[in-house]
């Protein structure tokens, strides 16, 4: 008949890995700096939410009629004088994200991931100026 000895392990004395150690770091010093708004956008009977994540260098915005909805995701970059932008997911057929992420990228200097899931019988001109200063407004606090 075998025995088996029962010991306790400390983990406490075991040394990690300097790649461990590192990442460890950079993930507590990412969650330290990343701050969040949500709120609320209403005109004309409509309502938006939005929120916005400022991760190290870069903002992530996702605006939508209804939550969990990410049918669009564009990413603008200001490059020189100008903006410049890509369609990474486009389910739903509007220029408007890229439009406005641009002109954010271009404003504040610094990428800018828009998701922007509004139905296009929602939108309109009016909408789209007064949603794109509540933005900039509430990305200037963030910054």
């Amino acid at each position: 008949m075998q025995q088996f000895q029962i010991f306790k392990f400390n983990f406490s004395n075991i040394k990690l890995s300097k790649n461990y150690q590192i990442c460890q770091k950079i993930k507590l010093i990412a969650i330290k700096k990343m701050e969040s708004s949500s709120f609320y956008f209403d005109y004309n009977h409509t309502r938006l939410v939005i929120q916005i994540i400022k991760m190290n260098n870069s903002f992530f915005i996702y605006i939508a009629t209804e939550m969990n909805k990410l049918e669009n995701l564009s990413l603008s970059i200001k490059l020189g004088e100008e903006s410049v932008s890509s369609t990474l997911i486009d389910d739903i057929d509007s220029n408007c994200g890229k439009k406005i992420s641009n002109r954010l990228s271009f404003l504040l200097n610094k990428p800018i991931f828009l998701s922007m899931n509004i139905p296009d019988e929602y939108w309109n001109l009016n909408l789209g100026i007064r949603m794109e200063e509540a933005l900039l407004k509430e990305l200037k606090k963030l910054s």
